[in-house]
């Protein structure tokens, strides 16, 4: 279930590596588009205290299919331009990357 080579995705042994630049208070959670070398997605929370982070990591393990415990916070912590790694995904979500 690899996607397709792309410029905001990769693989690093079974770690899907994304590069994502996150939009915080969205009226709601999703994948929008390739945006210049990233992936944008949106998401509601606001960028306070580490909420959004922590929110950002729930949906994407959500939207994968795994565990919470499977997701983490590579780079980008205080930024909107964030790398994230995916241990073993299960489901791809992004549209128009699938084999």
């Amino acid at each position: 279930m690899k996607p397709q080579h792309s410029p905001w995705c990769r693989w690093q042994g079974d770690e899907l590596l994304l590069f994502l630049w996150v939009q915080p208070r969205a009226s709601r959670d999703e994948f929008v588009a390739p945006h210049e070398d990233r992936y944008k997605i949106r998401i509601k929370a606001s960028p306070v205290e580490g909420k959004a982070n922590a929110h950002l990591l729930r949906f994407l393990a959500k939207s994968f299919g795994v565990s919470q415990s499977q997701v983490r916070l590579i780079a980008g912590a205080q930024g909107r331009n964030k790398t994230i790694g995916i241990r073993s995904p299960r489901k791809m979500p992004i549209p128009g990357n699938r084999d």
